[in-house]
């Protein structure tokens, strides 16, 4: 699991830090707090500075952004940092069965990298047949389970590229979040950051997703941005 983020001179943040929980994390906060710049951070750990756009960062301090992940009986510090505008990688073993740094080396944490979930996502070309295949294995609620279905089954396939009519921004949002989800769940990853959750969904709806994520939460790590 991702135990805890350390930020320096990213996006807003001269320095900062924050734990997160083992399943899921809510982050709330005013308008221009930084929510979405802390997802940014994570983020930029793995995929480089621009995979969430950040503002306000700085281009004369050095960036440094330290990710700490424990793994079975492992302790792993992946460190992104910028000097003279390059960005580079430092993997750091240590077993916390000891004191001292028993390790250095570079190793894979591929499964840790993030999917990211933004409310500005368009595209739709997803497997409706692997959304059920996790919708089942989850043994969902019943009622959380209708409602998710019944979403599902009303939408129309069209001729195109796997592509789907959709009737409304709600829809659009919780049949994107289902599609990135199941493949998270297909693709065994164990992060996903889920920025601007919530969007145009009613209370109901909004309550039924919180659910579902408790739910997957039990085999992927959820940190997400509510606005």
């Amino acid at each position: 699991m991702l135990e805890k983020i350390m930020i320096s001179n990213f996006g807003p943040f001269k320095t900062f830090e924050m734990s997160f929980n083992k399943n899921i994390t809510i982050i709330v906060g005013k308008n221009g707090s930084g929510k979405t710049q802390l997802l940014g951070a994570i983020a930029a750990v793995f995929y480089g500075r621009d995979s969430i756009k950040v503002n306000n960062t700085s281009v004369v301090d050095e960036m440094h952004i330290s990710l700490k992940f424990k793994l079975l009986d492992s302790q792993i510090e992946v460190i992104r940092t910028s000097l003279n505008g390059r960005l580079y990688y430092e993997n750091h073993r240590r077993s916390i069965s000891s004191d001292r740094i028993s390790q250095l080396r570079n190793i894979d944490i591929g499964e840790y990298e993030p999917i990211i979930i933004n409310y500005k996502n368009s595209s739709l070309e997803f497997d409706i047949d692997l959304v059920k295949k996790h919708l089942y294995q989850l043994k969902l609620e019943n009622d959380i389970m209708y409602f998710l279905l019944k979403i599902i089954n009303r939408v129309e396939q069209t001729k195109v590229k796997n592509a789907y009519r959709i009737y409304s921004g709600g829809e659009r949002y919780i049949l994107e979040l289902l599609g990135l989800l199941s493949f998270a769940l297909e693709d065994k990853r164990k992060l996903i950051l889920i920025d601007e959750f919530g969007g145009e969904l009613d209370s109901h709806s909004f309550s039924i997703l919180l659910s579902l994520l408790d739910s997957i939460s039990k085999e992927i790590q959820v940190i997400i941005v509510i606005v």
